[in-house]
């Protein structure tokens, strides 16, 4: 208990440190000061060991110790102002001073280092590029590494005769083939590391262009997803608004067509009640044409509503289908047939939506047959209603089965056929699926085809919606 509240004291320390000023608002900024003051404390504490252990292991004459702590003192003194300058918005003069101050380290540690072993203190002053690569632009990384390898260089190259100067008791001579060895493997290092340090920033800047090449194509499709909805609703509230003034004035027309065709304004001779049903079929066909698009644009938009009921008896909905379907094929020689396997029960759905399903179905079964046999059959299984509608017309041809159910598609038949927008069976399968059923079907050229339609009895999706609009009622 007690090192977890000594861990959350030194945690709560280090982010009080490292918390930038609050003047600095954006995220990314806040990011690289954080780093920034990490990177600077960490320096500031390991020069402060340094010079402890400088302090306790070295019992020489004053002036060989304070030479020997000369580099970490002068780490310490020049980060100070690195963290209060870090903290700012101006942390670049603070990342800047870092840089001076590691390389500054590395340097001092060198020239105070007696002999041959001033080789390891060789890789500090490069660490400082790696740490302005952190901060600061490519270019500019780039001369402050050109920088810190001619410092190595001339460091290296007044080693020598320092040292001499400094420590008289060993012998060092100009021109020393051991320190001259040494110069050229430092200067040979530090160029390396700078190269390791510059082709890594150039490939943090080649990731950094593809994040925001990416990040400003992401931008760009949400404009574009966005431009589309706005697009979508605008069309979907344009075609609801167009098909309610365009209902209107059909059924009007369909009316006063069907009480002109009745004689009810008067008496009529044939051609004209013959040109009033024309009338009348037309107005009808349009109408359903209108609602037809007018149902895509809502499930495009992802605003279609089912009204849901609990118990749906779908017999009602059979007879009806049927009692149409008749009608449809009055004048053909095609006979209808209608089994029902069992007894079908209840279902919960959308009562006018399931009809239009099995409507769009033994329509267009109708449409296609010309003579033969059509045949409905419904049957329950399991926790499912499977509709079978079998024709006896063309079928379809293996080339246009992938777009049956493609909005404005129609097969090459159907266009021979002519009429519809080629959305019933688009509208059809999207409604199947609005009641977690599926629509498919089966069809060989010149054999008919079979359209299946799967019902779910009580579908879980739908039961949010019932509890909905029963709350509402």
């Amino acid at each position: 208990m007690l090192s977890f509240s000594a861990f959350s004291l030194i945690k709560s320390v280090l982010i009080s440190l490292t918390e930038p000023h609050a003047s600095i608002q954006e995220m990314d900024t806040r990011r690289r000061v954080r780093l920034l003051l990490s990177v600077t404390l960490l320096v500031l504490v390991a020069n402060l060991i340094g010079l402890v252990t400088t302090e306790v292991l070295i019992e020489d004459h004053p002036t060989v110790e304070f030479i020997f702590a000369l580099p970490c003192l002068t780490a310490v003194v020049l980060s100070i102002p690195c963290y209060i300058i870090g903290r700012s918005s101006r942390y670049r003069i603070g990342a800047v001073l870092l840089v001076i101050t590691v390389a500054l380290l590395g340097y001092s540690a060198m020239i105070v280092t007696p002999g041959p072993s001033a080789v390891n203190y060789v890789a500090i002053a490069p660490t400082s590029t790696l740490i302005a690569s952190l901060f600061l632009s490519i270019r500019l990384t780039g001369l402050l590494g050109t920088a810190v390898v001619f410092g190595m260089w001339m460091t290296m190259a007044l080693h020598t005769p320092v040292t001499y100067l400094l420590f008289a008791s060993q012998p060092h001579r100009l021109g020393d083939p051991l320190a001259n060895y040494n110069m050229i493997i430092s200067v040979i290092i530090a160029l390396a590391m700078t190269g390791v340090i510059l082709l890594s920033m150039r490939l943090r800047d080649l990731l950094e262009a593809d994040r925001l090449a990416a990040r400003t194509r992401a931008l760009e499709q949400e404009a574009l997803a966005e431009a589309y909805k706005r697009a979508e609703s605008v069309k979907s509230t344009f075609l609801a608004s167009m098909s309610h003034e365009l209902r209107t004035p059909l059924n009007t027309i369909t009316s006063f067509a069907r009480l002109v065709a009745s004689q009810g304004m008067g008496p009529v001779n044939d051609e004209q009640i013959f040109a009033m049903n024309e009338v009348e079929s037309s107005a009808v066909h349009l109408l359903r044409l209108i609602n037809d698009v007018l149902d895509m644009s809502k499930i495009e938009a992802g605003a279609l509503r089912l009204f849901v009921e609990a118990n749906i008896d779908l017999q009602p909905i059979i007879d009806s289908i049927s009692a149409t379907a008749k009608t449809l094929l009055a004048e053909k020689p095609v006979e209808l047939r209608v089994n029902i396997v069992g007894v079908l029960p209840a279902v919960l759905g959308d009562r006018q939506r399931i009809y239009q399903v099995l409507l769009n179905m033994i329509s267009n079964a109708c449409k296609f047959t010309e003579q033969g046999l059509i045949t409905l059959r419904a049957e329950s299984l399991g926790d499912k209603i499977l509709f079978a509608i079998t024709d006896t017309g063309p079928g379809i041809a293996p080339e246009d089965q992938p777009f049956v159910f493609d909005p404005f598609r129609q097969t090459s038949t159907g266009l021979r056929k002519g009429g519809g927008t080629g959305l019933g069976m688009s509208i059809s399968r999207r409604l199947a699926e609005a009641h977690d059923g599926r629509l498919w079907f089966e069809s060989t050229p010149g054999s008919g085809s079979t359209f299946y339609f799967a019902l779910p009895v009580r579908s879980p999706a739908l039961l949010p919606l019932l509890a909905s609009q029963t709350t509402a009622r």
